[in-house]
């Protein structure tokens, strides 16, 4: 799909600027009509105790923490972040062992695409478990202690690993779209009535504004690349 829709922008003749940096100024300076934020997510810090002793899976994939020996890696997303991670991992000879609150893991994923990457991923030693969440997290000297609890019996048991990694999802990054909004036509705001409705969802609410402004994906709400597709059909149609 990244391929086709890259091919899409390039027939399209769409002025693509890479590694620019942009806040309200440069926004501004372009003159236009319409502004559009898909500045994404950030990692959402988990709110257990012991959170501190965790990495995210960001961490992991960036580089910037690299796990060895035994891996819990807790997914509340259920998507393809915590399955690459997981997979990252074990081909660096980690142990992996995946837990989820989910009575499924990966269970946002559609069956085909879940099917391959799980057996993948235990062809290569990850091994599942689900209905479990994490209570808190301690120091067991160089390791840590992980209680986990039965989302549905709330019985607890200990997990020992040498490093807890978390797929949480994201928190938005929009302070660009705050930023933005005081001089926007909409003030930012859209008619979601009328966006369900396929029409046009931007109402004039401030006169003095300079153009038309909106957000999309991550930047509303931590989801996937097919709501913010999803987003960008429903608001663009009309404008």
């Amino acid at each position: 799909m990244a391929d086709w829709l890259i091919q899409e922008v390039g027939r399209l003749g769409v002025d693509v600027r890479l590694s620019t940096y942009a806040e309200v100024a440069e926004i501004e300076a372009e003159a236009p009509d319409v502004v559009l934020t898909a500045t994404g997510g950030w990692p959402d810090a988990p709110d257990i105790p012991g959170a501190d002793l965790t990495h995210s899976s960001w961490d992991v994939l960036s580089g910037e923490a690299r796990p060895t020996g035994e891996v819990l890696l807790f997914d509340e997303a259920g998507d393809h972040p915590a399955l690459v991670c997981s997979d990252v991992m074990a081909r660096a000879g980690c142990l992996v062992r995946l837990v989820t609150p989910d009575r499924a893991v990966a269970q946002d994923l559609g069956p085909t695409n879940s099917a391959v990457a799980l057996r993948d991923l235990a062809a290569q030693g990850v091994t599942f478990e689900c209905f479990q969440d994490i209570a808190g997290i301690t120091r067991a000297g160089n390791r840590k202690q992980v209680t986990l609890r039965h989302v549905l019996t709330g019985e607890t048991c200990m997990r020992e690993v040498d490093h807890v990694v978390i797929e949480h999802g994201v928190t938005p990054m929009d302070a660009l779209y705050l930023d933005l909004k005081p001089a926007a036509r909409n003030l930012g705001q859209l008619d979601h009535d009328a966006m369900i409705a396929g029409e046009n969802p931007f109402r004039i609410t401030n006169r003095d504004g300079r153009y038309l402004l909106a957000r999309l994906g991550d930047a509303i709400a931590g989801r996937n690349i097919h709501a913010a597709l999803y987003d960008a059909l429903r608001i663009c149609k009309d404008i």
